[in-house]
């Protein structure tokens, strides 16, 4: 109170006034709000607040630490990317170069097997042109030894002196300890080609060769024959004739008793049957020496037609393995050619035989009614076509006389063509009868 006397009475009025006003007031506030359970709840908000302050402030924390986690994250996947892009482009790059190492490498073997095949092929090529070019002579041989040996030369003397002579004495001397004496008399007259004497007997028989083959021995052969059997001064009890081809009207085996001398005409014989010949010896020696009317006798001729049959049956053998030989050697060469130049040999000969044919008769057709020489007298009072050029044609077309120039060989080719073919649909041999139309015909000119 005592400070209430500094002021005049409305003053200490208002101030007591407010007084008692802010007492009223602040009485019943701390009478209403300041109570345990107020004071317990505000309390609790203020612990409630900071702990949710210090919660944020920990979550804050924690994101914060989660966001450079996830920075340090993303910076170490970007570090591993790089790590791993530069792993895999070395490692790319390590396999593109070993994959053309190996490409490189691959080449290389390509080019070694292609030279070791080429130098295979090569040497198989040559092999087998060696191979090929010895059957070749191999085969000329035979065919030149063929040739000397039915091909009738001076008078079959080859055939006669190096063919026969050396197959009779090697067989007279094998198989019957030399029991004939065989004398070549091929250029003695009148004493046929050999004479045969038999050392037991004496006997002679004279042997007539005919080396003719596909020709028939004449009449003239056959009866110069019969008179050099029955001439005064050939003492022969009979003769044989041998033929490789056919003799005259004889058959192919025919034993002939003329005059008390036995005549044996042989057709196709073959060397390879030498020993035949020995075995009518035997017989015109058997026959003479029973010089009776039963000379003939069954056991003879049966003797006779065995021994003619086994000349025929060994001929046929004998073909029959040259048949099973040459089809060998026809499948060979054809595997051979297949393997070597990847054809079929025999479509190779035929395409060959065909264009043979073709071409032979195209030029055949050119030469006899084309001519391609410059010629003013040729060109004289013929119709004229193209340009005056060295490819010049001569022709005739429906009566009608041409001489035709070309620019070029190949169209005067393609011409000659073109006229051959319509020739050859109107199946007509000279172009003077082509029905040709020149309208359908192109050529440069």
């Amino acid at each position: 109170m005592e400070s209430l006397k500094d002021y005049d009475s409305k003053a200490q009025e208002y101030i007591i006034n407010m007084g008692l006003f802010m007492y009223g007031k602040s009485k019943e506030f701390f009478i209403k709000e300041l109570t345990e359970e107020t004071l317990l709840k505000q309390y609790n908000n203020d612990y409630d607040e900071q702990k949710f302050q210090k919660e944020k402030q920990e979550i804050h924390d924690i994101l914060i630490k989660r966001e450079n986690e996830i920075r340090e994250l993303k910076e170490n996947q970007y570090k591993e990317y790089d790590l791993l892009r530069s792993k895999i482009e070395s490692e790319q790059r390590e396999h593109i170069d070993f994959l053309k190492d190996t490409l490189n490498n691959a080449k290389k073997d390509k080019e070694t097997l292609t030279m070791n095949l080429n130098m295979l092929v090569k040497d198989k090529v040559e092999n087998e042109t060696k191979y090929l070019s010895d059957k070749i002579t191999e085969l000329e041989t035979k065919n030149n030894e063929y040739y000397k040996r039915y091909e009738k030369q001076t008078k079959g003397k080859y055939y006669e002196t190096d063919l026969l002579m050396p197959a009779f004495e090697e067989y007279n001397d094998k198989h019957l300890d030399n029991r004939w004496e065989i004398t070549h008399v091929g250029d003695v007259a009148r004493k046929t080609d050999f004479i045969f004497k038999d050392k037991h007997t004496k006997k002679m028989v004279m042997i007539d060769s005919k080396n003719n083959n596909e020709r028939k021995v004449g009449t003239t052969d056959m009866e110069k024959f019969r008179r050099d059997i029955f001439h005064e001064l050939s003492f022969a009890v009979g003769g044989i004739m041998i033929a490789n081809g056919k003799i005259g009207t004889k058959k192919s085996y025919e034993l002939n008793e003329d005059g008390g001398k036995i005549l044996i005409y042989i057709s196709n014989f073959h060397l390879e049957n030498v020993g035949m010949i020995f075995s009518q010896l035997d017989i015109i020696i058997d026959l003479t020496t029973n010089n009776s009317e039963s000379a003939f006798t069954s056991e003879v001729l049966k003797r006779n037609m065995k021994e003619y049959y086994k000349n025929d049956l060994a001929i046929f053998h004998n073909l029959e393995r040259q048949k099973k030989q040459i089809d060998k050697n026809l499948i060979t060469l054809a595997t051979n050619y297949n393997q070597m130049f990847n054809e079929d040999i025999l479509i190779a000969i035929k395409e060959e035989d065909v264009k043979e044919i073709v071409e032979d008769g195209k030029e055949k057709w050119i030469k006899e009614n084309l001519c391609m020489e410059l010629s003013e007298e040729m060109s004289a009072g013929r119709i004229k076509k193209g340009t005056i050029s060295e490819f010049v044609l001569y022709y005739e077309v429906d009566n009608k006389k041409y001489v035709h120039y070309f620019k070029t060989d190949a169209s005067r080719k393609t011409k000659i063509t073109q006229l051959y073919n319509s020739c050859k649909v109107r199946n007509e041999t000279s172009i003077e009868n082509i029905q040709f139309k020149e309208e359908n015909i192109k050529i440069d000119i």
